[in-house]
């Protein structure tokens, strides 16, 4: 939920004179974040399971099954040699690097903040903000839609804290 608030400040931040000729930019300027939710849902599913149907190397795979199990999730994760988890940069980066350092690769990585939205900066202030805007139902309705990702997320970050 929280990457889908992420990409409507990116395409509110968006110049119109520039990207007008893309819809999402013109909705995310035109409309507060519950309806440009209720936009999305009827427009698209792009909001819905969206890490899950990018990280399947069949993208369809999530439209073809109605229910994926735990070891759908798991297997779609691990065919991956590395994945990081934004809230864990730190120790997904030295993840990295000690991957890379196995191939004999010195990856010397500085970490600097771009594409950060400080407004809602910490996480207790965004979900508040995300649960006061939707309203209860809506909420609920987004956690279920996108209940493989969070499953993923949580496999995720099973995965870097090893």
């Amino acid at each position: 939920i929280h990457r889908i608030l992420s990409a409507y400040e990116f395409e509110r931040k968006q110049d119109l004179n520039i990207y007008g000729d893309f819809p999402a930019i013109v909705k995310a300027h035109e409309l507060n974040f519950k309806e440009y939710i209720l936009w999305r849902l009827d427009k698209n599913n792009s909001i819905t399971n969206f890490q899950m149907t990018k990280m399947t190397r069949n993208g369809n795979l999530l439209s073809i099954q109605n229910k994926l199990t735990k070891c759908d999730i798991i297997e779609t994760f691990d065919q991956y040699d590395f994945v990081g988890v934004v809230e864990l940069f730190d120790s997904s980066i030295k993840k990295l690097q000690y991957l890379l350092a196995n191939h004999n690769i010195d990856l010397k990585i500085t970490n600097a903040k771009y594409n950060v939205n400080n407004s809602l900066s910490k996480i207790n202030d965004r979900d508040y903000f995300i649960k006061n805007e939707l309203g209860s139902d809506l909420y609920a309705k987004l956690v279920n839609l996108n209940e493989y990702d969070f499953q993923l997320h949580e496999y995720a970050i099973q995965k870097v804290s090893q």
